[in-house]
């Protein structure tokens, strides 16, 4: 479960490029419906954040570089099951310093918990036992909130080695691993440097 919400993330990214269509008001109501509610940060809120990423790569105020630097966390290590993320607190410190950085707030609770409890009203409907529905629901939450912070501080750290360079093209990096792309880039994100060469193509 921790890897599809994982391929959600990497398919928010791409309508944070308007890669679902480039009628924006579409691109950003179709993305925020179908996959960035679930997963809590609205298009909107990414697409901000990662521009000042962008515009900021590798400086001192580039949010993932950021980030990393203040939980000690190099992005040198690229071990297929490391992420540095060892014990609970580090789990936590992470979600928070991430659900920061990308903008999220109280507010995206009225998005996120009525997604949540619509979805679970909807597999109780189709006629499973309604303890089943809120038990996927709470795996949901589980994976969210203790897996996928480890499948995604492992996949930032292989996409990016700041301590090699100074350019994009420099630091930025493919995964070509079969095993790294089913566990971290479920959704093409893999291939991060031509990404970073030429963004708007999906």
């Amino acid at each position: 479960m921790s890897n599809r919400q994982r391929a959600l993330e990497n398919i928010i990214h791409f309508g944070g490029h308007f890669n679902f269509t480039r009628r924006k008001r579409l691109n950003d109501a179709l993305a925020n419906v179908m996959i960035a509610f679930p997963m809590s940060p609205d298009v909107g809120r990414y697409r901000r954040f990662h521009a000042k990423r962008r515009a900021n790569f590798g400086g001192n105020d580039d949010p993932c570089r950021l980030r990393f630097k203040k939980m000690n966390l190099s992005t040198a290590n690229k071990r297929i099951v490391h992420s540095g993320l060892k014990n609970l607190r580090a789990i936590i410190n992470y979600n928070l310093e991430f659900y920061a950085h990308i903008g999220s707030d109280k507010k995206q609770i009225t998005t996120f918990v009525p997604w949540r409890s619509i979805a679970t009203l909807a597999i109780g409907l189709t006629g499973k036992p309604m303890v089943l529905a809120l038990s996927i629901t709470g795996l949901w939450l589980f994976s969210m909130v203790f897996i996928l912070p480890i499948l995604r501080a492992r996949a930032e750290r292989g996409e990016h080695d700041y301590s090699i360079g100074e350019t994009e093209f420099s630091t930025t990096f493919n995964t070509i691993g079969v095993l790294e792309r089913l566990l971290f880039y479920p959704s093409g994100d893999a291939d991060h440097l031509p990404h970073h060469m030429f963004p708007t193509i999906p």
